[in-house]
């Protein structure tokens, strides 16, 4: 799987390379997607492509035993985009993966990096995160622009 990383569009890649923990790295670059282009069909076939992403990541020795670290960098994503969701995801299945990630799915979530996030992303996710379990809490993290030196 790391020898062809893979990607969707750029928006997507499994790094190829572990961190220095040897924990697999999931990159996302939020403001790639086109949310004007983002029909219904689109949707769904991202949902199945994050399946078999996580389905791939299941069966990596690195993701198994050491976890994995997501990073998604939200640089230049305005709000309207957001807005622009509305209508484009079906609720059903947005609430089946998100049933599926919360308790079924098998992997060990190291990290979850939260880049170059706007303040109406950081806002909503700090209130929320006193709530969160603590191990869960001490996994999240929120880096400024100058992510690039992390």
């Amino acid at each position: 799987m790391k020898e062809t990383a893979t990607k969707i569009k750029g928006i997507v890649t499994v790094m190829e390379q572990p961190d220095k923990e040897g924990r697999v790295i999931l990159m996302s670059q939020i403001k790639r997607i086109n949310f004007a282009e983002l029909t219904y069909e689109k949707w769904k076939s991202w949902i199945r492509y994050f399946l078999i992403v996580f389905h791939c990541l299941i069966f990596d020795e690195d993701g198994r035993k050491e976890g994995v670290v997501f990073v998604n960098d939200y640089d230049g994503l305005p709000f309207f985009q957001l807005l622009s969701l509305q209508g484009k995801v079906d609720k059903d299945v947005q609430s089946s993966v998100q049933s599926l990630m919360m308790g079924a799915m098998p992997l060990k979530m190291k990290g979850f990096y939260l880049v170059n996030a706007p303040w109406w992303i950081e806002v909503p996710a700090k209130i929320i995160l006193p709530f969160l379990s603590k191990k869960l809490r001490e996994r999240v993290f929120f880096v400024s622009k100058r992510w690039r030196k992390v």
